[in-house]
């Protein structure tokens, strides 16, 4: 199971116990039909939160993904001005 799942998971069963720990501090022991929708509704909320933080950690993905590749080309890059013999002064020097 993935990260997202779990934390969907974790999001309806909030929600789901949030409703039946106000039920049982009613006394009410019933779910109504206005109760299901405002659940579904905050279920729709959350999924649609969470679809959101995983686009922006894609994103942020592929920036990190550039990055690294920028930071391997510098490097190859310092690596062979390092492994260049230097160039002597001359006879003149």
């Amino acid at each position: 199971m993935g990260l997202w799942e779990f934390m969907a998971i974790a999001v309806i069963a909030q929600a789901i116990s949030g409703i039946i720990r106000s039920k049982h501090k009613s006394g009410k022991g019933v779910i109504e039909a206005g109760e299901i929708d405002e659940l579904h509704r905050r279920i729709d909320d959350q999924a649609e939160s969470i679809a959101d933080a995983h686009a922006q950690i894609a994103s942020y993905n592929s920036q990190v993904e550039e990055l690294h590749e920028r930071l391997e080309f510098t490097e190859r890059l310092l690596s062979q001005v390092r492994d260049r013999p230097e160039l002597s002064a001359g006879p003149d020097a």
